[in-house]
């Protein structure tokens, strides 16, 4: 295991530069590694990997060989190995869920993700046009449940999605569910269509198929929230419902 990240070791080059050179900008250490300006600094702050393609430019630019470019391929790989345990879910237990089952505890984890977020009770209070006094009960529910962390005035919540057991029956969950099915009925009545999309489709449909079309559904819930919600640019908080039922019944199922 390397100590450090692709973006330190990128950091560490790139100031080693800048001592020797005050005026060495960030510009031109892209223009030296052949990168967009951009591209760079979202390689320094973690936002992106380098692909193999992208590993093997840097380390021509940067004239690495023997154990500094063995380093640099370590970092690489301890980077996304990183990457990927921040996006594996938090799974919550039922009698966790329960704790903060309703829509505000998780509107307010998301908004802790939104840009020009202020650890505000009062502003977040107007965000989510709760009360203050459910704000300051909101919170304390969240560090109880261990998904959010308050000190000095600051808050940080968890890196990876949160998410429940499936397919197992919750009174809880029930709930949860038909308060964010009453939230987009109240948004299908005050919202203009240019800020949501509620839509529905009615079909044959074979019911063997369903634990297969349950895992096209989970996949395509993290797909938008990830083209959503990774931007860096995320100023407002959404909830995607998906509603999958039948509408007949199996008159043989129930004799």
């Amino acid at each position: 295991m390397s100590e450090k990240s692709v973006s330190q070791l990128l950091m560490q080059i790139y100031n080693k530069r800048r001592t020797q050179n005050p005026r060495y900008s960030q510009r031109a250490f892209a223009r030296d590694l052949g990168l967009s300006s951009g591209h760079l600094s979202e390689l320094l702050s973690d936002k992106r990997l380098p692909n193999k393609t992208t590993m093997t430019q840097l380390i021509r630019k940067l004239g690495l060989n023997g154990v500094d470019v063995d380093r640099f391929i370590e970092a690489a790989a301890d980077s996304k190995k990183r990457k990927v345990q921040r996006k594996l879910p938090v799974v919550l237990e039922p009698e966790q869920f329960s704790i903060v089952a309703d829509w505000e505890h998780f509107a307010l984890v998301s908004l802790m993700k939104t840009k020009g977020f202020r650890a505000d009770e009062q502003w977040i209070a107007e965000r989510l046009e709760i009360s203050r006094s459910r704000v300051s009960q909101i919170l304390n529910q969240l560090e109880q449940a261990g998904l959010i962390k308050r000190s000095a005035g600051k808050l940080s919540s968890l890196e990876g999605n949160i998410t429940t057991t499936q397919d197992i029956p919750s009174e809880v969950i029930r709930q949860s569910h038909t308060q964010r099915i009453g939230l987009a009925l109240k948004s299908l009545k005050k919202d203009p269509v240019s800020i949501r999309d509620i839509s529905a489709i009615t079909m044959p449909a074979n019911p063997a198929l369903l634990p297969e079309v349950k895992k096209m559904i989970t996949a395509f819930r993290r797909k938008v929230a990830r083209r959503l919600g990774n931007t860096g640019k995320c100023t407002e908080v959404y909830s995607l419902n998906i509603q999958l039922f039948p509408l007949t019944h199996n008159v043989e199922t129930e004799e």
